[in-house]
Formats: structure tokens, C-alpha cells, sequence
């Protein structure tokens, strides 16, 4: 393989975390690039009289002329722009305003051209023992407990039968259900349980509410309805009839108590239960504050060594939720369009505040990642494709074709080296709260 001819780089800077780079390509850098496009494509040209991919280059050059002159151009400043950030030693975000126009590219001729990149900002990690950080209790609070307690009592509610009780808001209607189109009858469900403030799919509440209202036992009502999306009968969705009641009992529904739902739940007893729930809460409160350590980790870290952020994409950030604010105040608040902008304005330093954090917190993991040398494997990318797969019953191979495909492989790559490290960042946050030794770096 022919080794390349080396580039010329200047750099300068232009700003924070910002450089102008400026590259002069050689002539015979420049000839090599030609070569590659043009052997690429003569792999692909079918000539006759020549074997594919043995077409000499200089017939190439006469049979493709300046047709090939944009997959030249793409092929040439994609890697040489590589090449010469690497060169220059520069850990690039993105490269901005890449000066083309103008630069011709012929054999046997030298190329020149400038570009701005934006860089990740230095970052200097404090020894993990100088962090200082105050960690909370876990264990379930009494009140934790009674709030779960009192859920699971609505969740497991007891129904009590009410003889002669006519239907009002403390009460339910056990119901049998049909539908009615027309002639046609088809039926719905038996001992649905209805209540005045929770109306039939389709129907009107209002409507629902008045005509079942004082209804008892025994008694048979009809409620207009409009038969809407996912109803049963697929050729009746978009037209309208009637949902047939006809009422069994009326109950009155009371919380179930602790031993009954222990019962349900099929534990010992009640003390067992508020036992376990309150194992199941403290378990809970165990992964809140090991987010909130890392947070707090994350905040100290900046604090102790501050650094510049870039400045640009910081400013991007910034105008991305402007805009997203703006337009979901223009669609859920039914804002003017010039209205909704201005109110999204007056959110702007809360707004950049966040974007501030947010970078922070995102250089700061990556900077975390080299120190600790966490990477992610072809093996973790496995464990997520497999992951995802069951969730959505898909066959891995399917996702990760589908990732690839939508160019989310590096998004995801991204997502699993930011919980690694996150991991790591709770193993040191806990260490230091409770002033034992930090794992070695």
C-alpha cells in the first residue's frame, strides 16, 4: 500500500475550544487521492475489452472525465480533513465552515484550503479522595410506607353489595355489556363495573352521566355511543349506535385492608407485607441517591476544576430549545406563532443555564471514561441489540441491521459508555459519602 504524502497544518485559535486549521496538500498527496477515486470507480465501470476493476487509470481518466469530479471532491476533503485534524492533534466535535469553492483538484497540482473545528474542552480531573460528598438516609420513611399502603388498598379495593341503592358517585354499577348498530346486536363484556365519572369509550360524559344517574338494580339503560378506534368490531369504527346496559348490582367500593391485600398478594400476614414494601422502598431510595451523588459528583467536579465550554455548539444547544419550546407552545397552548416565540424568549438564561449543566455533565463523563479507561465492546453492543430485541420481540440481528441503518449504532455507543460510567461515578460517589476509600483509578 502506498504511504500517503504528509500534509501541511497550520493551526490557530479562533475562539473557545475553537481553531482555524489550514492545510496545504501536495501535489503527490493530491495525485493519490485522484488514484483511489479513480480506481473505486473503475471497479465499477464495465469496459470492453477490460476485466473489471483492471481498466487502466489513464483510460479511466478519459472515459469518466469530469463526471467524477463530485465523488472527487467528497472523497478528497473527507479524508484529508481527517487526516489533518488527527495531524494537528486536535480532539474534534464537528468541523465547521469548511472553505471549498475555489480549490481545484488536478494532478500533479498541490491544493490549499482552511476550516474551523470545534474541540472538546481540556478537562483536568481532581484525585477522587478530595471529593467531598454528604450522603442521605435510604431507609423507607413511615410515611413512604403509608402512601404505598394506601395505593395498594385502592388498587386492591372490596366492592360491597348495596341493595336498593341507586347509582351516585360513591357508588358503582356492575354492568352487562352489548352493542347496537341498526339491527345488529354484538356483545361487549359481562360485570363491567361503571361509575358516573368514568363514561363508556365513545359516549358523551355528560350525556353518560344523566342518563345513568339514579339508575338501581334490575334495571336496563341505553347510552348513545360513537364506536371510535380499536373497537372490536373493525366495520363499525366511524359510525355511531347505542351500548346496551343492563344493570345487576350497585356496589359501593371501600380500600381493602392490609390483611386482605396481603391475602391477594398471597404473603404471610400484614406485618409481612409492610415488611417487604418497605424492604422494596428502601431499595428505591437506594437508586435515587446514588443519581443524586453522581449529580452532585458531577456539579463538585466542575466546581473544582472549571473549564470553558464550546461555545458554538453551546449557542446551538441554546437555539435547538428555543425552538422546541416555541413550537410546542405554538401546538399545545395554541399560541400565535410570533407569540409563542416571544414567550419562549422569556425562558432563554433558564434555558442556556440548562444547556451549561447539560455540557458540563456530557464532557465530564467522557473525560471520566478516558481517565478510567471505560470503553464499550463489540460484547456490550451485543448485550443492548439482545436486550432491545426481547423487549420489542425482535431477533438482535434485525436491530442491529435497523441501527446501522438509521446511523443510531454511535448514538447508542454513546448511551452505554454514559451508563458504564455513570455506574463508575455511583461506585465513587457512595465510597465518598460514607468517607471510605475510593476505588484505585
Amino acid at each position: 500500500m502506498t504511504q500517503e504524502a504528509p500534509l501541511e497544518v497550520q493551526t490557530e485559535s479562533a475562539g473557545t475550544c475553537l481553531y482555524k486549521v489550514s492545510v496545504r496538500v501536495p501535489a503527490p498527496r493530491v495525485n493519490q487521492e485522484i488514484e483511489e477515486v479513480l480506481r473505486a470507480a473503475g471497479r465499477r465501470v464495465r469496459l470492453p475489452g477490460f476485466r473489471p476493476g483492471k481498466v487502466p487509470l489513464g483510460v479511466l481518466r478519459r472515459v469518466l472525465g469530469p463526471g467524477i469530479q463530485d465523488e472527487l471532491r467528497e472523497h478528497f476533503f473527507q479524508h484529508v480533513v481527517g487526516d489533518a485534524v488527527r495531524q494537528a492533534g486536535l480532539e474534534a466535535l464537528r468541523v465547521l465552515d469548511l472553505k471549498t469553492e475555489g480549490v481545484e483538484l488536478e494532478e500533479n497540482q498541490p491544493a490549499a484550503f482552511d476550516f474551523e473545528v470545534e474541540t472538546s474542552p481540556k478537562i483536568e480531573l481532581p484525585p477522587w479522595d478530595e471529593l467531598n460528598l454528604e450522603g442521605r438516609p435510604t431507609d423507607a420513611k413511615p410515611e413512604q410506607v403509608d402512601t404505598a399502603m394506601a395505593q395498594l388498598s385502592r388498587e386492591h379495593a372490596r366492592f360491597e353489595d348495596a341493595p336498593g341503592q341507586a347509582l351516585d358517585e360513591q357508588h358503582l354499577a356492575v354492568c352487562d355489556l352489548s352493542y347496537r348498530r341498526g339491527e345488529e346486536t354484538v356483545p361487549g363484556a359481562e360485570g363491567v363495573r361503571l361509575g358516573l365519572g368514568s363514561p363508556l369509550y365513545g359516549s358523551e360524559p355528560a350525556r353518560f352521566a344523566e342518563i345513568l344517574r339514579g339508575a338501581r338494580a334490575g334495571e336496563e339503560k341505553v347510552v348513545p355511543v360513537q364506536f371510535l378506534e380499536g373497537f372490536s368490531q373493525e366495520s363499525w369504527v366511524g359510525g355511531a349506535g347505542e351500548a346496551l346496559l343492563a344493570l345487576r348490582q350497585i356496589v359501593k367500593p371501600r380500600p381493602a385492608t392490609p390483611a386482605e391485600i396481603a391475602a391477594d398478594l398471597q404473603v404471610e400476614d400484614a406485618a409481612l407485607l409492610q415488611q417487604k414494601i418497605a424492604e422494596q422502598i428502601g431499595r428505591e431510595n437506594e437508586l435515587r441517591e446514588r443519581d443524586r451523588l453522581v449529580y452532585e459528583l458531577l456539579e463538585q467536579l466542575g466546581r473544582m476544576r472549571p473549564f470553558d465550554l464550546p461555545q458554538r455548539l453551546l449557542q446551538d444547544e441554546v437555539d435547538a430549545t428555543l425552538r422546541s419550546h416555541a413550537e410546542r407552545l405554538e401546538k399545545q397552548g395554541g399560541l400565535p406563532a410570533e407569540e409563542a416565540r416571544k414567550k419562549a424568549e422569556e425562558a432563554r438564561e433558564q434555558i442556556l443555564e440548562d444547556a451549561r449543566r447539560r455540557l458540563r455533565h456530557f464532557f465530564l463523563v467522557r473525560r471520566v471514561a478516558a481517565v478510567e479507561r471505560i470503553e464499550v465492546s463489540d460484547a456490550d453492543l451485543q448485550r443492548a441489540f439482545r436486550a432491545l430485541g426481547d423487549r420489542h420481540q425482535v431477533a438482535p440481528d434485525a436491530v442491529q441491521a435497523y441501527y446501522a441503518e438509521q446511523g443510531m449504532t454511535g448514538r447508542l455507543r454513546s448511551d452505554i459508555l454514559e451508563s458504564k460510567v455513570r455506574s463508575r461515578l455511583g461506585q465513587i460517589a457512595l465510597a465518598r459519602s460514607t468517607a471510605q476509600p475510593a476505588p484505585a483509578r
